[in-house]
């Protein structure tokens, strides 16, 4: 019988052009590797994706596709499938799959690292190292993050949309007398829209910086926040900062509207010399511009802090914002060493007014506070 030639090439017809329509196909790593030469166009996976030695050098690992001076500003579409074995190990300003997109759309792709993860010292994440006006959506991200500004899925973020997205991840920062941010879906974001997120988290610390936010979806973040959820273990041992720790078990410095959200988890802290805390299940420290609503937070917080100020709430360490209609069940044991003064309660260690407040929220739970200091404040809803 007659077989008529453009049926036999419909399918590569639609993957052959870079549009919408019609996008490149990814079928391999190799395909994978040559985005970085037509970064504005649009790309479908057709087939899972493992990366080997044929595009990752072995000591350097993959090279991320695109930087701060040409961004990746196409779409992905991941159509389900799964790119496996990314190892990242440089020292350039970015770190993930991709470096650095703008005006980029990506969505409904897992990616999954290799056991050495994403090892850089700049903005790093399994996805891309830093995004701006970018969409991602239906991301799932498992593996490891090493850096200063580290995300599970985006370093750092700005002016962009993230739903329906979930990391399982292993954090570590690692910055020498810088601000360091660590997060679950990402190190730092500014003016997002994030909705439908979700984190399992292992964060911890490995050296000094000047100050420190980090958190279970984001070390800080602006914008809105809708039903995120983070699970997991921030484990923070004998850190030496010359500044500040923000550690919350949703953000550490929260800017934020955050509403319907939660976290469940241990976080622990200790301290070496004369450093000002602010932890709590929420947030570390959440401004007057931010709010939290409708959320909750349960596990323990444990901190030894050797010096210095320290603030720890069920909910938020020290709030300048609104708190409303939340919940708190976490387990709170403290321990001061020299202090000059220490806030804990059940909502917020420590609350300024400044025209915000704490209403329709309760706090269950136990908290254990012992200071060798002369100054600690301690309430069942705001110390």
């Amino acid at each position: 019988g007659y077989t008529d030639i453009n049926e036999m090439l419909e399918f590569t017809v639609k993957v052959g052009y870079g549009t919408i329509d019609a996008p490149y196909a990814i079928r391999n790593e190799q395909d994978m590797d040559a985005v970085r030469y037509n970064m504005d166009k649009n790309y479908l996976f057709v087939e899972d994706v493992k990366l080997t030695e044929l595009t990752m050098d072995t000591v350097s690992g993959w090279e991320p596709v695109g930087d701060a001076n040409r961004s990746f500003s196409g779409t992905i579409n991941g159509a389900g499938h799964k790119l496996t074995n990314l190892y990242v190990n440089n020292s350039a300003l970015y770190g993930g799959l991709f470096g650095d997109i703008a005006g980029a759309s990506i969505y409904d792709l897992t990616i999954e690292t290799a056991a050495q993860g994403i090892n850089n010292n700049g903005w790093s994440g399994i996805l891309a190292g830093y995004a701006e006006r970018s969409t991602i959506s239906g991301v799932r991200v498992k593996g490891m993050v090493t850096g200063k500004y580290i995300g599970g899925i985006i370093g750092e973020t700005s002016d962009g949309i993230i739903d329906n997205s979930f990391a399982d991840v292993e954090l570590k920062l690692n910055t020498a007398q810088e601000d360091a941010y660590a997060g679950g879906i990402t190190g730092k974001s500014t003016a997002i829209d994030m909705t439908d997120v979700s984190a399992a988290v292992k964060s911890s610390y490995t050296r000094g910086s000047r100050n420190v936010y980090s958190g279970g979806i984001s070390g800080q973040a602006s914008g809105s926040i809708h039903n995120a959820q983070s699970k997991g273990e921030f484990n923070y041992d004998r850190i030496n900062i010359s500044g500040t720790l923000y550690m919350g078990g949703l953000i550490g410095n929260n800017q934020a509207t955050v509403t319907h959200s939660g976290f469940d988890g241990v976080i622990s802290i200790s301290t070496d010399q004369n450093n000002y805390l602010g932890v709590g299940g929420f947030a570390g420290q959440g401004e007057n511009v931010g709010s939290i609503s409708a959320s909750y937070a349960k596990g323990s917080i444990h901190v030894v802090n050797r010096g210095g100020n320290m603030h720890a709430g069920g909910g938020v360490g020290y709030n300048l914002g609104n708190i409303s209609n939340s919940y708190t069940a976490v387990v709170m044991v403290l321990e001061k060493g020299r202090s000059v003064k220490m806030h804990a309660g059940g909502i917020a260690g420590h609350h300024v007014s400044s025209g915000k407040g704490v209403s329709l929220s309760y706090a269950s739970g136990n908290l254990s506070a012992s200071t060798q200091g002369t100054d600690i404040y301690v309430g069942g809803i705001i110390g």
